[in-house]
């Protein structure tokens, strides 16, 4: 018998991948259509996004995914690349509850078109 479970670390960090990932295509690349984005790419380091494109995506997180980032993690670090945003944004999920957590995924799940 199977029970209904929260997604895997692995499901989650794929899902955050998918939809951070189309975010930053959305909104940083549509000059650049030739440039195929890595998870692992330095988003100002390859001129992705600019200073004010890094506040915009931090934002973005904070509000997409009902979280509050200090300021002290607001690093290139943190949010350098879209691997080290699904990182950190999956690191600070692994403290909620699992329905906490089902609440916040299927709010982004409105809002970016996915399901799960």
């Amino acid at each position: 018998m199977t029970t209904s479970r929260s997604p895997r670390p692995a499901l989650l960090r794929e899902r955050l991948l998918t939809e951070l990932r189309a975010f930053v295509e959305d909104n940083y690349l549509y000059l650049r259509p030739e440039l195929e984005l890595q998870d692992t790419d330095r988003l100002l380091e390859l001129r992705i996004m600019d200073s004010l494109g890094f506040v915009e995506l931090v934002e973005e997180v904070q509000t997409r995914y009902a979280i509050s980032v200090a300021d002290v993690d607001i690093t290139e670090e943190n949010f350098g690349s879209i691997a080290a945003i699904a990182d950190l944004r999956g690191s600070q999920t692994s403290a909620m509850t699992p329905r906490t957590l089902d609440v916040v995924l299927r709010a982004s799940a409105g809002r970016v078109g996915l399901l799960y």
